[in-house]
């Protein structure tokens, strides 16, 4: 069986059609060239090389196998480069969790494009899912980061690193607002329990249907939802058409959908959206480490740009 060292020496000789210039090229003497030629042509029963008077000449199976012989030289030589990138975390495959209120924040996404400028030879893909199942994504290593809602409960092997903390605003329907009593750009907590209540399933943000939740059951009022969506964009287009309100975290306000309009919650609703970035503590790679770096970058220049928080 020929190894690659013993390609190498083929396709000097093939490219030098002369045994002595050719182990002048490799640095070495001619005889063991000669030998490692012989045995090669030993190992795959066919003669590569015939001799003439200036040098040898290759037959037709030298031909072919030297094609073979420079696709596999290059396919080492890119397998190399590749590996000692993955290893440096300037190339490879990133598998990123989001839900479907945090991959709407501009924070996520600039993180995400950010990354894909410093890092081209990275492929990111998004997986979106709750944060629950995106918790046990990470600790079960079927992705590797995870914008996510905080949670209370966590894995012990993962790090949660809050990123940002933001209001929670109301999501009206242009064409009723007045009719709702909204006439400014802000509403009590108050008038919203007597509104109809539109949420996204708990079961895709559980972090946030609780939330507010809480604050309904803090405010000792009633919290009646009249119509559930499967998402949180899904939730925004039922309220378009009039069905009724809703409660997003203040950053999907950035969608400009047509037909709502975001209020503010007066009375104590509180910063109840907060998005933290998800990774396992013992991690390895090196690009998970370099997209945690980027986040934290992006962060610090989001906070600058936005003091209040969200």
């Amino acid at each position: 069986m020929m190894d690659l060292r013993q390609l190498r020496y083929f396709m000097a000789v093939f490219e030098e059609r002369h045994i002595t210039r050719a182990a002048e090229r490799l640095s070495m003497q001619q005889p063991p060239l000669s030998t490692q030629i012989k045995a090669l042509e030993t190992s795959l029963g066919v003669r590569l090389f015939h001799r003439v008077p200036r040098g040898v000449e290759p037959t037709p199976a030298a031909i072919s196998l030297y094609d073979d012989a420079c696709r596999i030289v290059d396919l080492m030589r890119d397998a190399v480069e590749k590996t000692r990138k993955i290893d440096r975390g300037t190339a490879g495959h990133l598998v990123v969790g989001v839900t479907g209120s945090t991959l709407t924040h501009p924070l996520a996404k600039q993180a995400i494009g950010r990354f894909r400028q410093e890092r081209p030879e990275v492929t990111i893909s998004i997986r979106g899912d709750g944060s629950v199942e995106l918790q046990a994504g990470l600790a079960a290593r079927m992705i590797d980061v995870a914008f996510v809602q905080r949670m209370r409960k966590t894995d012990a092997s993962l790090r949660f690193e809050e990123l940002v903390e933001e209001a929670m605003i109301a999501v009206v329907p242009e064409t009723l607002a007045e009719a709702y009593g909204i006439a400014g750009d802000t509403i009590t907590l108050s008038a919203l329990s007597r509104l109809p209540l539109i949420l996204y399933r708990r079961s895709t943000e559980p972090v946030l249907y609780n939330e507010i939740q809480s604050a309904f059951a803090n405010a000792a009022l009633p919290f009646d939802v009249v119509q559930e969506a499967p998402n949180l964009t899904g939730a925004i287009d039922l309220v378009s058409t009039g069905l009724g309100v809703s409660i997003v975290p203040r950053s999907v306000r950035g969608s400009r959908m047509p037909g709502v309009r975001y209020v503010r919650i007066e009375g104590g609703m509180g910063p109840v959206s907060t998005v933290v970035l998800g990774t396992r503590r013992l991690e390895p790679s090196e690009l998970v480490k370099a997209f945690r770096a980027t986040v934290l970058r992006v962060q610090d220049a989001y906070r600058a740009s936005d003091p209040s928080g969200g």
